[in-house]
């Protein structure tokens, strides 16, 4: 249960990424792109990022406690 709603808020958060990174493409290509937007955009998409990379962290942190709780985890872990 608790892999499927990390999956869901990861594939969440990527899909919101995605959409900033199409939103600061499209600002780029405008005649006179505003600086001010892009800046924002751009730090929209890095806190999304960070978000990110911590929650796939919890992810890998958490199957692998789940797999030595089972006794499944190996010596390379």
């Amino acid at each position: 249960m608790f892999g499927r709603i990390m999956s869901g808020r990861i594939e969440a958060l990527e899909a919101k990424k995605d959409i900033l990174d199409a939103r600061i493409q499209q600002e780029h290509a405008r005649p006179q792109p505003d600086s001010i937007r892009l800046q924002s955009l751009k730090r929209m998409r890095l806190r999304l990022k960070d978000d990110l990379v911590r929650m796939q962290q919890r992810a890998a942190r958490a199957i692998r406690q789940g797999r030595h709780a089972r006794g499944q985890l190996t010596a390379a872990f």
